[in-house]
């Protein structure tokens, strides 16, 4: 499929901190034509990258074979290793980017780029977040929401970033073991021992790489989104005549059934047509990655 990347600047953008930042600049990819009707806004992973083919080539490859007439859009996230102009802010104890800043920054590049297409939402984990975000400030952009994985962390992972916040306040070195810490957060916790020696030799490999693609205070700021996103923070009285699709994934200690069902209750009574699946896997949290083709099975009749 062609894939275009480009960058996009949004001037003057606002946090919910109330600092005003007068210009960001957001990459971000298409995949398609732009000629077309329709385009699904997929949301990123805490990968934090525009640049789908690279994480997500499982799913992608699938959509291309049968999506010729709807594009991919996605945009990179705030505090991406990219966001140059809000590096500096990062030390501010009084600087934080919620979700409803993530979600309001794909609608200010959707204004920007002047996209009138028919759009669709497709999030998982952290893009699953930014998407109940976009269900709250943004409902009349989109027709459509794919949402899975996507609420509230549980208790264990807060607990867990919490600690991951204060080894890497003592000392920045220990970023990668944070790192495994998240992945094992996004697995089963029905893994074998051979699964946990496959998890450090893959963390051992890819440590250097992560710490260059994320950054140390990027990380941070994204995950302590994640932890403080609190679902009575938002309103969705504007959302009507929506098809809202909500997906659980099995196994996931991340973002457990429960926290999907407290959506689905608070959305199923209103003026919109509302669903919840559950994607059945043994791969934990990070399935919607790691078993791309499986999870596109489950999605693809929603698209």
């Amino acid at each position: 499929m062609e894939h275009i990347r480009d960058v996009v600047a949004v001037k003057n953008f606002e946090f919910e901190c109330g600092l005003v930042i007068p210009s960001i600049r957001v990459k971000y990819s298409i995949y398609g034509s732009k000629n077309v009707r329709k385009s699904l806004i997929v949301g990123t992973g805490l990968t934090c990258s525009d640049e789908v083919h690279k994480w997500w080539p499982l799913f992608l490859n699938e959509y291309c074979k049968v999506n010729n007439s709807q594009n991919i859009i996605c945009f990179n996230p705030l505090a991406a290793k990219d966001n140059l102009e809000l590096e500096k802010y990062y030390k501010d104890k009084n600087f934080f980017i919620t979700i409803k800043d993530q979600a309001k920054i794909i609608i200010e590049c959707i204004k920007h780029l002047k996209i009138n297409n028919e759009l669709s939402y497709l999030g998982c984990s952290f893009g699953g977040q930014v998407g109940i975000g976009l269900l709250s400030l943004g409902p009349n952009y989109f027709k459509k929401f794919i949402l899975a994985a996507a609420s509230e962390v549980s208790d264990y992972v807060k607990l867990s970033h919490f600690l991951q916040y204060r080894l890497l306040e003592e000392n920045p070195n220990n970023l990668k073991f944070a790192r495994h810490l998240m992945r094992l957060e996004c697995r089963s916790p029905k893994m074998s021992y051979d699964d946990l020696v496959s998890i450090n030799l893959e963390m051992s490999s890819e440590s250097e790489k992560f710490e260059n693609k994320m950054g140390l205070e990027g990380y941070i700021i994204r995950t302590k989104s994640m932890t403080f996103f609190d679902l009575n923070k938002y309103n969705f009285n504007r959302l009507v005549d929506k098809k809202i699709h909500l997906i659980s994934i099995e196994n996931d200690i991340y973002t457990p059934r429960e926290k999907i069902e407290e959506l689905y209750l608070l959305l199923k009574d209103s003026r919109n047509e509302i669903s919840l699946n559950n994607f059945s896997t043994m791969n934990g949290h990070e399935a919607w990655i790691t078993d791309g083709l499986s999870f596109y099975n489950i999605v693809k009749e929603f698209l």
